[in-house]
């Protein structure tokens, strides 16, 4: 049996599309505009409470470890109490700038809705 070259070899499955299965993948718009919506304020509310949590994180987990392993209670110390300041400080930062803020006096109305009374009976009327 003599093979052809465009053939290849012949007991060969013909080559796999991929692109035959599945959906098809919606296709990339130009966003390049909408980049630097952003304004300055959020901008840099964003990155300093990106740069707090970053130390703070920091601080907290290698503090502790200075005073452990080191002995070292001033700079360990130190270090984590700032660190927990700078996690305040991000909580802080968040809470401002998402809009969610909780206030107290917020669930005023759940905490005082009339709640059902309690009277021993059971809703189950088979008794055994």
């Amino acid at each position: 049996m003599k093979l052809d070259e465009e053939d290849g070899w012949p007991d060969e499955p013909p080559e796999f599309d991929p692109g035959s299965i599945g959906p098809r993948a919606p296709t990339m718009t130009d966003y390049s505009g909408k980049a630097n919506e952003l304004d300055d304020e959020t901008f840099r509310a964003f990155w300093s409470a990106v740069l707090a949590a970053n130390y703070g994180v920091f601080g907290v987990t290698v503090g502790p470890m200075l005073v452990y392993f080191l002995g070292d209670t001033l700079r360990g110390g130190l270090l984590f109490v700032t660190g927990v300041i700078a996690l305040g400080y991000t909580y802080y930062q968040y809470t401002q700038n998402t809009g969610n803020s909780e206030e107290p006096g917020d669930d005023e109305e759940t905490e005082n809705a009339e709640k059902p009374e309690d009277n021993g009976e059971t809703d189950i009327d088979d008794e055994p």
